[in-house]
């Protein structure tokens, strides 16, 4: 099997990002908002995610994408809805946050280990649109909400300049970094 090419801008390297840096980073804002919620705000966080699951969808019925990631996307999706499911900021709401943040870590533990065990699969598999869709929608969770989700604005402005765009337009640099 040939080595899998993960050099910033490939595929890999974009669905690696969106593993190790994106959600990483939605958990850590959701651990912020933990004693209060999201309240109203909570919308923009499931339309985003739901955004995210779409996005997962373009692959084929069959493929291995389809039936692995997108599922496990379709779980982190629901294990968000019951983090904000408790709303208000009394102990016991902040409590059933954190237990349901537990999950959400759990989720993306199981999507991170899916990723890093198939890299050769992804590589041959995953287009990069699909992955740049992925961190559009979470870059419209950010644009709507920066003040909540300032860890994610720096994962999304990370990947943007991985890729040689503008964080704040998304437009191609006009000097392109060496890769």
């Amino acid at each position: 099997m040939p080595p899998v090419n993960a050099v910033r801008g490939t595929n890999i390297w974009a669905i690696n990002r969106f593993r190790e840096d994106a959600l990483v980073q939605l958990l850590n804002d959701l651990v912020d908002n933990e004693r209060k919620g999201l309240g109203e705000n909570c919308l923009h966080v499931q339309e985003a995610l739901a955004k995210v699951v779409n996005a997962a969808t373009k692959i084929p019925d069959g493929a291995w994408w389809q039936g692995t990631i997108w599922g496990e996307l379709q779980e982190f999706e629901k294990l968000y809805i019951k983090w904000n499911g408790h709303e208000g900021e009394s102990a016991d709401a902040a409590a059933h946050r954190r237990a349901a943040l537990r999950k959400l870590r759990s989720r993306r533990n199981k999507i991170a280990r899916k990723v890093r065990r198939n890299q050769f699969v992804l590589q041959n598999k995953l287009d990069l649109a699909l992955v740049k869709d992925m961190y559009d929608a979470m870059g419209s969770l950010v644009t709507s909400l920066p003040e909540m989700f300032k860890n994610l604005a720096t994962a999304v402005a990370r990947f943007k300049l991985g890729l040689d765009l503008d964080p704040t337009d998304g437009k191609e640099l006009k000097t392109k970094r060496k890769h």
